[in-house]
């Protein structure tokens, strides 16, 4: 495979790609212990909601609070402005304190840039340009910055996907997805004919079969990107 010959877009993850994520969960709730419950019902409101797509962002903002509204003590008023105003705020607080982003990120970007590649980061979550800002990561080689909420739905659906392809004007063959999760960046990436880069982390456990797709360490994908034209 050659990132610069077989691909004009390469579509990165941002949560566990870009950065370890690994311990997000602790850190939030130490920073919100009382938020303790509501933050459970919330993780639990997007595996329910996982791999569905509801067509638009207001249809599925709709959807995570009336689903996140149920399974917890807040209405439905309530838990908006606590995801926008609290959740969210509270992740782009402790990014720059308790997590880094991978090493060369910035260097990569510009790199694939340079080869006139066009580059999106979508991140299940929102707030993407804030959380990247707050690791120190430059949105100004990036095409498209997007939350799948933004587009409709959460991962793997392949719509989201799909929205992204034409966006950039590319076929989905055209396209590389770059991801820490076979199950969210990897099936989506499969259901829309795109091609697959898992990125192992603390949190992989089980290794792709039969070499359906490459597996490596951000060393070893950031080696792959500077030496993929040699």
């Amino acid at each position: 495979m050659n990132i610069l010959q077989d691909f004009d877009g390469i579509i990165f993850d941002f949560d566990g790609t870009l950065y370890e994520n690994h311990g997000i969960a602790k850190e939030l709730i130490k920073l919100r212990p009382f938020d303790m419950f509501i933050m459970l019902a919330e993780r639990k409101t997007r595996s329910l909601l996982r791999g569905l797509y509801f067509g638009s962002e207001s249809e599925f903002r709709k959807a995570y609070i009336k689903t996140l509204s149920k399974r917890s003590i807040l209405s439905k008023s309530q838990v908006e402005k606590w995801y926008f105003e609290v959740f969210m705020g509270s992740i782009v607080k402790i990014l720059p304190v308790k997590f880094r982003a991978r090493p060369r990120v910035n260097e990569i970007f510009e790199y694939l840039k340079s080869k006139g590649k066009k580059i999106v980061v979508l991140s299940d979550y929102n707030f993407v340009s804030q959380r990247m800002t707050a690791l120190g990561i430059s949105t100004k080689n990036t095409d498209f910055l997007h939350s799948s909420e933004e587009l409709g739905g959460l991962k793997p659906a392949k719509e989201i996907f799909l929205k992204v392809s034409q966006e950039l004007g590319l076929t989905p063959q055209r396209i590389l997805v770059v991801g820490d999760r076979s199950d969210t960046d990897g099936l989506g990436a499969f259901n829309s004919q795109m091609k697959f880069i898992q990125i192992k982390t603390i949190k992989t456990k089980n290794p792709p079969k039969n070499g359906e797709f490459p597996l490596m360490t951000w060393e070893e994908f950031t080696k792959f990107v500077f030496s993929s034209e040699k």
